[in-house]
Protein backbone atom coordinates (compact mmCIF):
# COMPACT_ATOMS: atom_id res chain seq x y z
CA UNK A 1 0.00 0.00 0.00
CA UNK A 2 1.28 3.25 -0.48
CA UNK A 3 0.26 6.96 0.17
CA UNK A 4 -3.30 8.50 0.23
CA UNK A 5 -3.99 12.08 0.32
CA UNK A 6 -6.92 13.42 -0.47
CA UNK A 7 -6.68 17.23 -1.91
CA UNK A 8 -7.53 18.92 1.41
CA UNK A 9 -4.86 16.98 2.89
CA UNK A 10 -2.18 18.23 0.45
CA UNK A 11 -3.58 21.47 0.93
CA UNK A 12 -2.78 21.47 4.50
CA UNK A 13 0.34 19.64 4.12
CA UNK A 14 2.26 22.10 1.86
CA UNK A 15 0.06 25.14 2.00
CA UNK A 16 -0.16 25.10 -1.52
CA UNK A 17 -2.89 27.21 -3.66
CA UNK A 18 -6.04 25.13 -4.59
CA UNK A 19 -5.93 24.13 -8.17
CA UNK A 20 -7.76 25.51 -10.97
CA UNK A 21 -8.84 22.05 -12.23
CA UNK A 22 -10.15 19.25 -9.55
CA UNK A 23 -8.24 15.67 -9.58
CA UNK A 24 -10.01 12.48 -11.29
CA UNK A 25 -10.27 10.67 -8.21
CA UNK A 26 -11.16 11.54 -3.97
CA UNK A 27 -7.19 10.53 -3.17
CA UNK A 28 -4.65 9.99 -4.57
CA UNK A 29 -2.41 6.73 -5.04
CA UNK A 30 0.99 7.31 -3.74
CA UNK A 31 3.50 9.94 -4.71
CA UNK A 32 6.57 9.74 -6.84
CA UNK A 33 9.06 12.28 -8.35
CA UNK A 34 9.57 10.73 -11.76
CA UNK A 35 7.19 10.64 -14.69
CA UNK A 36 8.40 7.79 -16.23
CA UNK A 37 7.53 5.12 -13.26
CA UNK A 38 4.65 7.31 -12.07
CA UNK A 39 1.73 4.89 -11.25
CA UNK A 40 -1.60 5.86 -12.14
CA UNK A 41 -3.21 7.74 -9.97
CA UNK A 42 -0.26 8.97 -8.07
CA UNK A 43 0.68 12.37 -6.86
CA UNK A 44 3.36 13.80 -9.20
CA UNK A 45 5.90 15.98 -7.86
CA UNK A 46 7.42 18.55 -10.42
CA UNK A 47 11.27 18.93 -8.66
CA UNK A 48 13.87 21.20 -10.44
CA UNK A 49 17.66 20.72 -10.25
CA UNK A 50 20.40 22.66 -12.17
CA UNK A 51 20.12 19.94 -14.92
CA UNK A 52 16.57 19.18 -15.16
CA UNK A 53 13.35 20.74 -14.23
CA UNK A 54 10.00 18.34 -14.05
CA UNK A 55 7.94 20.57 -14.92
CA UNK A 56 9.20 19.41 -18.62
CA UNK A 57 7.20 16.42 -18.20
CA UNK A 58 3.77 17.58 -16.54
CA UNK A 59 2.44 16.35 -19.72
CA UNK A 60 4.04 12.63 -19.37
CA UNK A 61 2.53 12.60 -15.83
CA UNK A 62 -1.02 13.89 -17.13
CA UNK A 63 -0.72 11.01 -20.26
CA UNK A 64 0.14 8.41 -17.06
CA UNK A 65 -2.93 9.10 -15.48
CA UNK A 66 -1.66 11.11 -12.76
CA UNK A 67 -3.97 12.31 -9.92
CA UNK A 68 -2.11 15.71 -10.33
CA UNK A 69 0.85 17.48 -9.78
CA UNK A 70 2.89 19.64 -7.24
CA UNK A 71 4.19 21.95 -9.17
CA UNK A 72 6.06 25.88 -8.36
CA UNK A 73 3.93 28.73 -8.50
CA UNK A 74 3.80 29.89 -12.38
CA UNK A 75 3.60 26.18 -13.91
CA UNK A 76 0.57 23.70 -14.06
CA UNK A 77 -0.66 22.33 -17.09
CA UNK A 78 -4.10 21.69 -18.60
CA UNK A 79 -4.68 18.04 -17.95
CA UNK A 80 -3.82 18.10 -14.25
CA UNK A 81 -4.56 18.86 -11.22
CA UNK A 82 -1.93 21.10 -10.31
CA UNK A 83 -1.21 22.31 -6.69
CA UNK A 84 1.35 25.44 -6.65
CA UNK A 85 3.91 26.04 -4.25
CA UNK A 86 6.89 28.33 -3.68
CA UNK A 87 9.12 25.18 -3.78
CA UNK A 88 8.65 21.63 -4.79
CA UNK A 89 11.61 20.12 -2.82
CA UNK A 90 10.24 21.27 0.14
CA UNK A 91 6.77 20.89 -0.56
CA UNK A 92 7.57 17.11 -0.86
CA UNK A 93 9.40 17.04 2.24
CA UNK A 94 5.96 18.59 3.95
CA UNK A 95 4.00 16.02 2.41
CA UNK A 96 6.24 13.04 4.10
CA UNK A 97 6.15 14.38 7.23
CA UNK A 98 2.57 14.42 7.11
CA UNK A 99 1.96 11.62 6.10
CA UNK A 100 4.85 10.15 8.91
CA UNK A 101 2.54 11.74 11.41
CA UNK A 102 -0.71 10.13 10.43
CA UNK A 103 0.39 6.84 10.25
CA UNK A 104 3.92 6.03 10.77
CA UNK A 105 4.91 3.46 13.97
CA UNK A 106 5.82 4.84 17.12
CA UNK A 107 9.49 3.15 16.75
CA UNK A 108 11.02 5.54 14.53
CA UNK A 109 15.57 5.80 14.10
CA UNK A 110 17.44 8.09 11.85
CA UNK A 111 20.70 7.26 11.27
CA UNK A 112 23.16 9.56 10.16
CA UNK A 113 27.54 8.86 10.72
CA UNK A 114 30.66 9.87 8.15
CA UNK A 115 30.97 5.84 7.40
CA UNK A 116 29.17 3.28 8.04
CA UNK A 117 25.93 4.14 8.16
CA UNK A 118 24.28 2.26 5.62
CA UNK A 119 25.79 -0.69 6.90
CA UNK A 120 24.30 0.17 10.28
CA UNK A 121 21.29 0.88 9.20
CA UNK A 122 20.65 -2.17 7.89
CA UNK A 123 21.78 -4.23 10.53
CA UNK A 124 19.23 -2.36 12.76
CA UNK A 125 16.63 -3.51 10.36
CA UNK A 126 17.74 -6.80 10.28
CA UNK A 127 17.62 -6.58 14.68
CA UNK A 128 14.43 -5.00 14.68
CA UNK A 129 12.32 -7.26 11.81
CA UNK A 130 13.71 -10.58 13.93
CA UNK A 131 12.92 -9.10 17.83
CA UNK A 132 9.60 -6.77 16.87
CA UNK A 133 8.23 -7.67 13.09
CA UNK A 134 7.85 -5.97 9.94
CA UNK A 135 8.85 -2.60 9.70
CA UNK A 136 10.06 -0.03 6.59
CA UNK A 137 13.49 0.46 6.19
CA UNK A 138 15.69 3.06 3.50
CA UNK A 139 16.69 0.95 0.37
CA UNK A 140 20.10 1.21 -1.00
CA UNK A 141 21.35 5.04 -0.34
CA UNK A 142 17.62 7.03 -0.78
CA UNK A 143 19.09 8.90 1.74
CA UNK A 144 18.34 12.84 0.84
CA UNK A 145 15.69 15.08 0.58
CA UNK A 146 14.28 13.15 -1.97
CA UNK A 147 14.79 9.44 -1.17
CA UNK A 148 14.15 9.92 2.64
CA UNK A 149 10.22 11.15 1.66
CA UNK A 150 9.98 8.22 -0.97
CA UNK A 151 11.06 5.86 1.86
CA UNK A 152 8.34 7.65 4.20
CA UNK A 153 5.54 7.51 1.33
CA UNK A 154 6.14 3.60 1.77
CA UNK A 155 4.54 3.58 5.39
CA UNK A 156 0.73 2.32 5.70
CA UNK A 157 0.63 1.99 9.25
CA UNK A 158 0.67 -1.26 10.04
CA UNK A 159 4.56 -1.21 10.66
CA UNK A 160 6.20 -1.88 13.94
CA UNK A 161 9.22 0.50 13.08
CA UNK A 162 10.76 2.67 10.64
CA UNK A 163 14.13 2.87 9.97
CA UNK A 164 15.75 6.11 8.11
CA UNK A 165 19.55 6.69 6.94
CA UNK A 166 20.18 10.17 6.89
CA UNK A 167 22.73 11.45 3.77
CA UNK A 168 23.90 15.31 3.54
CA UNK A 169 26.69 17.14 1.38
CA UNK A 170 25.85 20.39 3.36
CA UNK A 171 25.09 21.91 6.42
CA UNK A 172 21.52 22.00 7.54
CA UNK A 173 20.37 19.08 4.94
CA UNK A 174 20.36 16.88 8.24
CA UNK A 175 18.14 19.42 9.89
CA UNK A 176 15.42 19.20 7.38
CA UNK A 177 15.40 15.83 7.16
CA UNK A 178 15.16 15.55 10.91
CA UNK A 179 12.47 17.54 10.42
CA UNK A 180 10.92 15.10 8.17
CA UNK A 181 11.15 12.24 9.48
CA UNK A 182 10.90 13.36 13.29
CA UNK A 183 12.45 10.48 15.10
CA UNK A 184 12.29 9.16 18.38
CA UNK A 185 15.82 7.91 18.61
CA UNK A 186 18.77 9.44 16.37
CA UNK A 187 21.84 7.23 16.02
CA UNK A 188 25.22 8.94 14.59
CA UNK A 189 27.69 6.04 13.95
CA UNK A 190 30.72 8.32 14.06
CA UNK A 191 32.14 11.43 12.71
CA UNK A 192 35.55 11.35 10.02
CA UNK A 193 36.39 13.23 7.31
CA UNK A 194 33.86 13.73 4.57
CA UNK A 195 32.61 16.16 2.68
CA UNK A 196 35.59 18.71 3.01
CA UNK A 197 34.91 20.46 0.41
CA UNK A 198 31.66 21.98 1.23
CA UNK A 199 32.34 21.55 5.00
CA UNK A 200 35.72 22.26 5.16
CA UNK A 201 36.89 20.76 8.58
CA UNK A 202 35.65 17.53 10.87
CA UNK A 203 34.53 19.80 13.25
CA UNK A 204 31.52 21.34 10.95
CA UNK A 205 31.07 17.37 9.46
CA UNK A 206 30.25 16.70 13.27
CA UNK A 207 28.39 20.09 12.97
CA UNK A 208 26.45 18.71 10.14
CA UNK A 209 26.02 15.47 12.04
CA UNK A 210 24.56 16.53 15.05
CA UNK A 211 21.62 18.46 13.81
CA UNK A 212 20.32 15.02 13.93
CA UNK A 213 20.42 15.54 17.84
CA UNK A 214 19.47 18.89 17.90
CA UNK A 215 16.53 18.32 16.24
CA UNK A 216 15.13 15.51 18.14
CA UNK A 217 12.09 16.09 20.41
CA UNK A 218 12.26 16.80 24.42
CA UNK A 219 12.77 12.93 25.74
CA UNK A 220 13.98 11.39 22.75
CA UNK A 221 16.93 8.90 23.06
CA UNK A 222 20.20 9.81 21.34
CA UNK A 223 22.78 6.66 20.53
CA UNK A 224 26.10 8.12 21.16
CA UNK A 225 29.14 6.61 20.31
CA UNK A 226 31.40 7.12 23.05
CA UNK A 227 34.35 6.42 21.45
CA UNK A 228 34.12 9.89 19.50
CA UNK A 229 35.00 12.94 21.79
CA UNK A 230 33.66 15.41 18.93
CA UNK A 231 29.94 13.52 19.30
CA UNK A 232 30.01 13.29 23.25
CA UNK A 233 30.61 16.96 23.36
CA UNK A 234 27.56 17.95 21.06
CA UNK A 235 25.56 14.93 22.64
CA UNK A 236 26.02 17.02 25.50
CA UNK A 237 24.36 20.02 24.04
CA UNK A 238 20.86 18.48 24.55
CA UNK A 239 20.37 17.79 28.33
CA UNK A 240 16.71 17.21 27.64
CA UNK A 241 17.33 13.93 25.53
CA UNK A 242 17.98 10.52 26.85
CA UNK A 243 21.47 8.77 26.21
CA UNK A 244 22.03 5.10 25.41
CA UNK A 245 26.27 4.94 24.78
CA UNK A 246 27.77 2.25 22.92
CA UNK A 247 31.27 1.64 21.73
CA UNK A 248 34.36 0.08 23.83
CA UNK A 249 34.62 3.01 26.35
CA UNK A 250 33.92 1.60 30.06
CA UNK A 251 30.82 3.95 30.61
CA UNK A 252 29.13 2.76 27.31
CA UNK A 253 25.61 0.70 27.97
CA UNK A 254 26.54 -1.33 25.11
CA UNK A 255 30.24 -2.24 25.35
CA UNK A 256 31.68 -3.39 22.47
CA UNK A 257 33.90 -6.11 24.78
CA UNK A 258 35.50 -8.12 21.61
CA UNK A 259 35.58 -9.16 18.50
CA UNK A 260 37.07 -12.51 16.74
CA UNK A 261 38.22 -12.95 13.17
CA UNK A 262 36.73 -15.50 11.27
CA UNK A 263 38.37 -15.14 8.00
CA UNK A 264 35.57 -15.22 5.20
CA UNK A 265 33.20 -16.71 7.49
CA UNK A 266 33.10 -12.92 9.22
CA UNK A 267 33.71 -12.17 12.65
CA UNK A 268 32.66 -13.42 16.33
CA UNK A 269 31.38 -10.48 18.48
CA UNK A 270 31.37 -10.17 22.30
CA UNK A 271 28.89 -7.28 23.91
CA UNK A 272 28.53 -6.26 27.03
CA UNK A 273 25.23 -4.79 28.36
CA UNK A 274 24.63 -2.24 31.58
CA UNK A 275 23.32 0.65 32.42
CA UNK A 276 20.07 1.64 30.55
CA UNK A 277 20.84 -1.52 28.16
CA UNK A 278 20.36 -4.00 31.27
CA UNK A 279 22.41 -6.68 32.02
CA UNK A 280 24.03 -9.52 30.42
CA UNK A 281 26.84 -11.05 27.80
CA UNK A 282 26.01 -11.13 24.07
CA UNK A 283 28.06 -13.55 22.02
CA UNK A 284 27.06 -13.84 18.11
CA UNK A 285 28.29 -14.52 14.78
CA UNK A 286 28.15 -11.67 12.50
CA UNK A 287 29.00 -12.95 9.12
CA UNK A 288 30.56 -9.61 7.65
CA UNK A 289 34.15 -8.84 6.58
CA UNK A 290 36.38 -6.63 8.61
CA UNK A 291 36.69 -5.58 12.09
CA UNK A 292 35.00 -2.29 11.88
CA UNK A 293 31.61 -4.11 11.44
CA UNK A 294 31.75 -4.98 15.02
CA UNK A 295 31.51 -1.11 16.19
CA UNK A 296 28.13 -1.10 13.49
CA UNK A 297 26.97 -4.27 14.98
CA UNK A 298 27.13 -2.70 18.57
CA UNK A 299 25.58 0.87 16.99
CA UNK A 300 22.65 -1.38 15.49
CA UNK A 301 22.48 -2.99 18.74
CA UNK A 302 22.36 -0.28 20.84
CA UNK A 303 19.41 1.67 18.74
CA UNK A 304 17.32 -0.93 18.68
CA UNK A 305 17.42 -1.30 22.83
CA UNK A 306 16.47 2.18 22.52
CA UNK A 307 12.91 1.39 20.60
CA UNK A 308 12.17 -1.89 23.20
CA UNK A 309 14.02 -4.53 20.97
CA UNK A 310 14.82 -7.84 23.50
CA UNK A 311 18.87 -7.69 22.88
CA UNK A 312 19.15 -11.59 22.61
CA UNK A 313 16.63 -11.44 19.64
CA UNK A 314 17.91 -8.28 17.65
CA UNK A 315 21.64 -9.88 18.06
CA UNK A 316 20.51 -13.15 16.14
CA UNK A 317 18.59 -11.29 13.60
CA UNK A 318 22.06 -9.09 13.10
CA UNK A 319 23.94 -12.67 12.85
CA UNK A 320 21.48 -13.15 9.67
CA UNK A 321 22.44 -10.18 7.58
CA UNK A 322 24.71 -11.10 4.61
CA UNK A 323 27.00 -8.74 2.51
CA UNK A 324 25.14 -5.21 1.88
CA UNK A 325 25.50 -3.88 -1.74
CA UNK A 326 28.73 -3.35 -3.09
CA UNK A 327 30.22 -3.40 0.36
CA UNK A 328 33.17 -6.04 0.98
CA UNK A 329 31.08 -8.33 -1.22
CA UNK A 330 32.70 -11.54 -1.84
CA UNK A 331 33.60 -12.37 -5.79
CA UNK A 332 35.17 -15.46 -7.54
CA UNK A 333 38.41 -13.74 -8.93
CA UNK A 334 40.96 -14.65 -11.75
CA UNK A 335 42.37 -18.14 -10.40
CA UNK A 336 40.58 -18.66 -7.00
CA UNK A 337 41.73 -15.39 -5.95
CA UNK A 338 38.77 -13.55 -4.08
CA UNK A 339 37.63 -10.44 -4.87
CA UNK A 340 35.84 -7.67 -2.33
CA UNK A 341 33.92 -5.71 -4.07
CA UNK A 342 33.40 -2.59 -1.96
CA UNK A 343 32.79 -0.14 -4.85
CA UNK A 344 29.38 1.72 -3.12
CA UNK A 345 31.52 4.29 -1.45
CA UNK A 346 34.80 5.27 -0.03
CA UNK A 347 36.33 7.97 2.48
CA UNK A 348 39.80 8.10 3.97
CA UNK A 349 38.53 5.89 7.45
CA UNK A 350 36.35 3.23 5.28
CA UNK A 351 39.04 2.50 2.97
CA UNK A 352 41.97 2.38 5.63
CA UNK A 353 39.53 -0.13 7.74
CA UNK A 354 38.60 -1.87 4.25
CA UNK A 355 42.78 -1.99 3.81
CA UNK A 356 43.24 -3.91 7.12
CA UNK A 357 40.23 -6.29 6.84
CA UNK A 358 41.55 -7.22 3.17
CA UNK A 359 45.17 -7.77 4.94
CA UNK A 360 43.93 -9.83 7.08
CA UNK A 361 42.16 -11.85 5.33
CA UNK A 362 44.93 -12.57 2.54
CA UNK A 363 46.76 -13.63 5.69
CA UNK A 364 44.52 -16.14 6.82
CA UNK A 365 43.80 -17.26 2.99
CA UNK A 366 48.16 -17.82 3.00
CA UNK A 367 48.09 -14.89 0.17
CA UNK A 368 48.77 -11.80 -0.53
CA UNK A 369 46.77 -8.98 -0.79
CA UNK A 370 46.58 -6.44 -3.64
CA UNK A 371 44.16 -3.18 -4.28
CA UNK A 372 42.70 -1.16 -6.76
CA UNK A 373 41.73 2.52 -5.01
CA UNK A 374 39.60 4.48 -6.69
CA UNK A 375 39.49 8.93 -5.62
CA UNK A 376 37.75 9.52 -2.63
CA UNK A 377 35.77 12.37 -3.70
CA UNK A 378 34.81 15.71 -1.90
CA UNK A 379 37.82 15.99 0.43
CA UNK A 380 38.48 19.52 -0.90
CA UNK A 381 41.78 20.94 -0.25
CA UNK A 382 42.72 18.12 1.99
CA UNK A 383 42.36 15.40 -0.51
CA UNK A 384 46.26 15.29 -1.65
CA UNK A 385 46.85 14.66 1.98
CA UNK A 386 44.12 12.13 2.04
CA UNK A 387 45.42 10.39 -0.81
CA UNK A 388 48.98 10.24 0.62
CA UNK A 389 48.01 8.98 3.61
CA UNK A 390 46.16 5.88 2.44
CA UNK A 391 49.20 5.77 -0.05
CA UNK A 392 51.59 5.35 3.18
CA UNK A 393 49.01 2.34 4.83
CA UNK A 394 48.56 0.27 1.74
CA UNK A 395 52.51 0.08 1.54
CA UNK A 396 52.62 -0.10 5.70
CA UNK A 397 50.40 -3.34 5.30
CA UNK A 398 52.87 -4.92 2.76
CA UNK A 399 51.06 -5.19 -0.40
CA UNK A 400 51.65 -7.24 -3.34
CA UNK A 401 50.49 -4.58 -5.88
CA UNK A 402 48.67 -1.59 -5.53
CA UNK A 403 46.41 0.14 -8.44
CA UNK A 404 45.13 4.01 -7.98
CA UNK A 405 42.29 4.78 -9.96
CA UNK A 406 41.45 8.79 -10.84
CA UNK A 407 43.10 11.69 -11.20
CA UNK A 408 43.18 12.28 -7.28
CA UNK A 409 45.10 8.69 -6.43
CA UNK A 410 48.40 10.07 -8.32
CA UNK A 411 49.23 10.99 -5.41
CA UNK A 412 48.58 7.99 -3.50
CA UNK A 413 50.24 6.05 -5.41
CA UNK A 414 53.64 8.00 -5.06
CA UNK A 415 53.09 8.25 -1.71
CA UNK A 416 53.01 4.16 -2.06
CA UNK A 417 56.11 4.21 -3.75
CA UNK A 418 58.21 6.56 -1.62
CA UNK A 419 56.97 4.60 1.00
CA UNK A 420 58.44 0.56 -0.60
CA UNK A 421 55.96 -0.06 -2.69
CA UNK A 422 57.04 -0.37 -5.97
CA UNK A 423 54.35 -2.85 -7.90
CA UNK A 424 52.30 -0.25 -8.91
CA UNK A 425 50.02 1.32 -11.48
CA UNK A 426 48.06 4.35 -11.65
CA UNK A 427 45.65 4.91 -14.21
CA UNK A 428 42.13 6.34 -15.34
CA UNK A 429 41.37 3.03 -17.62
CA UNK A 430 39.68 0.27 -16.23
CA UNK A 431 40.95 -2.49 -18.51
CA UNK A 432 44.52 -1.56 -17.76
CA UNK A 433 43.78 -1.93 -13.86
CA UNK A 434 42.04 -5.02 -14.54
CA UNK A 435 45.01 -6.30 -16.60
CA UNK A 436 47.39 -5.57 -14.15
CA UNK A 437 45.87 -7.12 -11.30
CA UNK A 438 44.88 -10.48 -13.87
CA UNK A 439 48.67 -10.85 -14.60
CA UNK A 440 49.84 -10.71 -10.69
CA UNK A 441 47.32 -12.69 -8.70
CA UNK A 442 47.11 -16.07 -7.23
CA UNK A 443 44.91 -18.22 -6.08
CA UNK A 444 45.06 -17.82 -2.40
CA UNK A 445 45.20 -13.56 -3.04
CA UNK A 446 43.17 -11.04 -2.46
CA UNK A 447 41.72 -8.40 -4.04
CA UNK A 448 40.23 -5.08 -2.67
CA UNK A 449 38.66 -2.85 -5.24
CA UNK A 450 37.26 0.49 -3.37
CA UNK A 451 36.50 4.55 -4.47
CA UNK A 452 33.84 6.68 -4.25
CA UNK A 453 31.10 6.15 -6.09
CA UNK A 454 31.96 8.43 -8.66
CA UNK A 455 34.87 6.67 -9.99
CA UNK A 456 32.69 3.38 -10.98
CA UNK A 457 35.03 1.09 -9.60
CA UNK A 458 32.18 -1.53 -10.13
CA UNK A 459 33.58 -1.81 -13.54
CA UNK A 460 37.29 -3.23 -12.65
CA UNK A 461 34.90 -5.80 -10.30
CA UNK A 462 33.10 -6.88 -13.16
CA UNK A 463 36.58 -6.96 -15.67
CA UNK A 464 38.10 -9.80 -13.02
CA UNK A 465 34.99 -11.58 -12.78
CA UNK A 466 34.29 -12.15 -16.85
CA UNK A 467 38.13 -13.12 -16.56
CA UNK A 468 37.17 -15.93 -14.00
CA UNK A 469 33.82 -16.63 -16.25
CA UNK A 470 31.76 -15.65 -13.29
CA UNK A 471 29.42 -12.91 -13.07
CA UNK A 472 29.93 -9.58 -10.56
Amino acid sequence: MTAQLTPDEILEATGAAPPRRPPPARVCRGVGTDSRTLPEGALFVALHGPRFDGHDFLGQAAAAGAFGAVVARGHGHPDLACFEVEDTLRALGDLARYHRDRCGPGRVVAVTGSSGKTTTKELLAAALRKALGAGVHTEGNLNNLVGVPLTLFRLDGTEAWAVLELGMNAPGEIARLTEIVRPRVGLIVNTGPVHLEGLGTVEAVADAKAELWAGLEAGAVAVVNLDDPRLVARAKRRSDLRWLGFGRHADAAVRLEGVVNRGEAGLRVEIALAHEAGKGRLVFDLPLIGVHNAHNAAAALAAAIAVGADPAEAAQGMSEVRSVGRRMRRVAGPGGALLLDDCYNANPASTAAALEAAAQLAEDRGGTVWAALGDMLELGGASEKHHRAIGARAAHLGLAGLVGFGPGSAALVEEAERAGLHRVLHTLEPDEAAAFLREGLGPRDVVLVKGSRGMRMERIVERLAEAEGGAA
